[in-house]
């Protein structure tokens, strides 16, 4: 990605504080194809981390559709219901850092962190199916772990934190 493309990409959110809670519709939403009781831990989730779990997931989304139209070929393999599910599990003290900049990085992190093996991320649910995240498709994980990679330096950031 371009240092233009990646401005665009973060434009508002980058190294700026967070804004105040959204609407109260953000909280609402329900992806299309979850259940109520996704629904419920999606909207419980928002309030534990005042809306920054939605947030994190638009900004993800957002982020593996750049990587697309850079023809970055692992992000074609990683669906959107995927990242939802993915977020979800981040701990909260990582989705509500000061800026979204920061929040973005701890949260590939943790994640690249997480999914390095199947032990790992074992109990992680697919939030539109409640069923273990992986357990359809092992190899998801894998793929799961490089799109992290290649995220972190699509975005820029330091090689070596990543290990």
């Amino acid at each position: 990605m371009t240092k233009d493309q990646l401005e665009i990409l973060f434009n508002s959110w980058r190294h700026e504080a967070l804004p105040p809670q959204k609407t109260k519709s953000l909280t609402e939403t329900t992806p299309p194809g979850f259940s109520q009781d996704a629904a419920a831990k999606i909207q419980n989730k928002n309030k534990e981390t005042q809306n920054r779990y939605s947030e994190l997931t638009h900004i993800f989304q957002n982020i593996t559709y750049a990587m697309q139209e850079n023809d970055v070929a692992i992000a074609h393999q990683i669906p959107a219901h995927l990242i939802t599910s993915v977020v979800w599990h981040i701990p909260t003290k990582h989705l509500i850092e000061d800026t979204y900049f920061d929040a973005v990085k701890d949260s590939i992190l943790y994640l690249h962190h997480k999914t390095q093996t199947e032990a790992r991320c074992a109990d992680w649910i697919a939030l539109d199916t409640e069923t273990p995240l992986f357990h359809t498709d092992p190899e998801l994980r894998k793929i799961l772990h490089c799109y992290l990679r290649d995220a972190w330096k699509a975005l820029g950031f330091s090689e070596s934190f990543l290990r």
